[in-house]
């Protein structure tokens, strides 16, 4: 049974009649002394929660800022191919940046080499699958 014991500190009563004597024990036990443990290991658990979140946040960030670094890298090596300028091969910490790095350095320097002709257009594609037409439009659709 759960109540004030005679100080008025919420407590837990257990008694037991004795069949033998006749005789009734009892013992009263403070709540917060039985709720105690339970409370630290909430408390504690609650802790390695938090914990746990900051380190997964603290991993993201880190590899957030590693994406981001090698995202940026490439971006300036396709503006300098797009200005016409030597472009480095990369190297960042993700494989398939600086295999996109290898590929837009192998493109500068395709590009920078001496053209046939005195434009850099690129010839007319032959290997075509689908039906080709200069006026635009789809020949399989029709938006009438």
């Amino acid at each position: 049974m759960i109540g004030p014991d005679q100080d008025g500190v919420p407590s837990l009563l257990a008694y037991h009649w004795s069949d033998v004597s006749g005789w009734r024990t009892g013992a009263v036990v403070p709540l917060a002394l039985l709720r105690a443990p339970l409370h630290r290991a909430l408390w504690l658990l609650g802790a390695i929660g938090a914990g746990a979140v900051a380190l997964a946040l603290l991993g993201a960030f880190a590899v957030g800022e590693r994406i981001t670094r090698s995202a940026r890298a490439l971006s300036a090596a396709a503006a300098a191919l797009g200005r016409d300028e030597p472009v480095p091969p990369l190297a960042t910490p993700l494989r398939e940046v600086n295999e996109v790095g290898a590929v837009l350095a192998s493109a500068a320097r395709t590009w920078s080499m001496p053209v046939r002709s005195s434009s850099r257009r690129l010839p007319p594609r032959t290997d075509c699958k689908l039906p080709c037409r200069t006026d635009r439009r789809l020949p399989w659709w029709s938006p009438t």
